[in-house]
């Protein structure tokens, strides 16, 4: 079941207090006895809990594979956050970011990690899945900006093919929450 928070009260001053999560923050799930909040804790528990140990890597390395890819996702998401959250100032600071080259490099790194494979680890992992939500976004709120990325363009592609993700974004359910300010 999904709940959404549309006043904030009802996070802050109820469930916040009384679902007694260890780290109280959305989103959360609670399945049974096990309560999870933070969203990276989340993206692993997911494949876990489907028996698929193999979207967060099934050996060691593969693991510690997976795991540089999805922190490299999350020092982009940072950026992009201090972006978003700039207000008035978004294009401003977004135009910068993209031709400073702090985006851009980890970008570049993104699409050379993807030479000559479908997936950033060679299999499909927890990180294409963050990697994709950062190419489409950035399609969105820059375009023209993968055309410099040829191998994250034909990711982007692929990813969007997968028949459950395809069901998923043409679904009512699907809403894009990346740019509070576009």
């Amino acid at each position: 079941k999904t709940k959404l928070y549309y006043d904030t009260d009802e996070w802050f001053e109820k469930d916040k207090k009384e679902l007694k999560l260890d780290f109280p923050n959305i989103p959360y799930i609670i399945d049974g006895t096990k309560k999870i909040s933070e969203s990276y804790a989340i993206l692993h528990y997911i494949p876990l809990k489907a028996g698929r140990r193999d979207l967060i890597g099934a050996t060691d390395d593969k693991f510690i594979q997976v795991q540089v890819c999805l922190h490299a996702c999350i020092e982009v998401g940072h950026d992009l956050k201090n972006i978003f959250y700039s207000g008035k100032d978004f294009q401003k600071n977004l135009d910068k970011a993209l031709e400073d080259g702090s985006l851009k490099t980890k970008f570049e790194n993104f699409n050379r990690k993807l030479e000559g494979k479908e997936w950033l680890c060679g299999f499909l992992s927890i990180a294409d899945f963050q990697v994709y939500e950062l190419v489409d976004m950035m399609a969105e709120i820059a375009p023209g900006f993968l055309d410099q990325f040829p191998n994250l363009a034909c990711f982007r592609k692929r990813f969007s093919e997968i028949p459950a993700v395809k069901a998923f974004r043409s679904s009512k359910s699907f809403k894009k929450i990346w740019y509070p300010y576009i």
